[in-house]
């Protein structure tokens, strides 16, 4: 008798296992088909220019792009045989 309640708790874990597993691999597979076809739509959607850019964030690109740019090179023009500059 305890031998197969132990094998009946044994194939019902088993079981719930397999179940559990399926399961996952289906949501997994449903993932996928959802990510392919929004990817799908959004190719063929014609989008008008897009959303209009933030103000705010315009100016804080503009601000960080300033910052990343290299130093300006200053060029000294020449001077001519009285030191003076043309």
């Amino acid at each position: 008798m305890e031998m197969l309640l132990g094998a009946s708790v044994i194939a019902l874990l088993g079981g719930q296992y397999l179940l559990f597993n399926k399961i996952r691999q289906l949501f997994v597979n449903l993932d996928l088909q959802l990510a392919a076809t929004i990817g799908k739509l959004l190719e063929e959607l014609p989008f008008q220019g897009g959303e209009q850019q933030n103000p705010i964030q315009a100016m804080i690109i503009q601000a960080l792009a300033g910052q990343m740019a290299p130093p300006a090179v200053e060029v000294i023009p020449p001077k001519d045989e009285k030191g003076r500059f043309r």
